[in-house]
């Protein structure tokens, strides 16, 4: 099963409690027995911010092959900062074994883009904040910036730059600001 690795700490004296979400079973939490021990195979390949092949049964990872390490995300802090906070809100909406296909290609989408990317990182953080309520299926009222909103939702990570960061910083906060609720 391919997934994203989006949360990773050590449980018991050398295991490792993750958070994954996958396109076909959505977020799991799995326990990766001993994978925290120095001279674990694993551990390599459970890192927070990375999309790998594993397999699982009954709620334990058996092994893991990395797909993509997202090494341009976690060379550049900030980056890493910006992608830290991605990965922090986007499991604050989910729910164990809540699965939707869309939020996963949403996701792995902008991780790649996200890692080969020169852009404004800031800017494609505003504008991931943008677009993520409308992937859940929310859809806000921006009063007279909506045409800018669906603009902006409907196109390319590759064009975002296109529009100014002040109001993309604007939209975003109220964007985070309506979805608390």
């Amino acid at each position: 099963m391919i997934a994203l690795i989006l949360k990773r700490k050590i449980s018991a004296e050398a295991d490792l409690s993750l958070s994954v979400y996958s396109r076909d079973k959505g977020l799991l939490e799995l326990r990766a027995r001993g994978a925290a021990k120095a001279t674990s195979k694993l551990a390599s390949h459970l890192e927070p911010l990375s999309l790998v092949d594993i397999e699982v049964l009954s709620g334990k990872i058996l092994g893991a092959r990395g797909e993509d390490m997202y090494a341009g995300i976690k060379s550049d802090y900030a980056k890493l900062n910006y992608a830290g906070q991605v990965v922090a809100l986007f499991l604050s909406k989910l729910r164990v074994g809540e699965k939707d296909a869309a939020l996963f290609d949403f996701m792995a989408a902008f991780l790649d883009y996200f890692n080969q990317t020169t852009d404004d990182v800031e800017a494609l953080f505003y504008t991931w904040s943008l677009k993520l309520p409308y992937v859940f299926g929310w859809n806000f009222d921006y009063g007279p910036a909506n045409a800018l909103v669906k603009k902006i939702i409907s196109s390319p990570w590759s064009e975002i730059y296109v529009f100014p960061k002040d109001k993309l910083s604007s939209l975003a906060l109220k964007a985070l600001s309506l979805w608390e609720y």
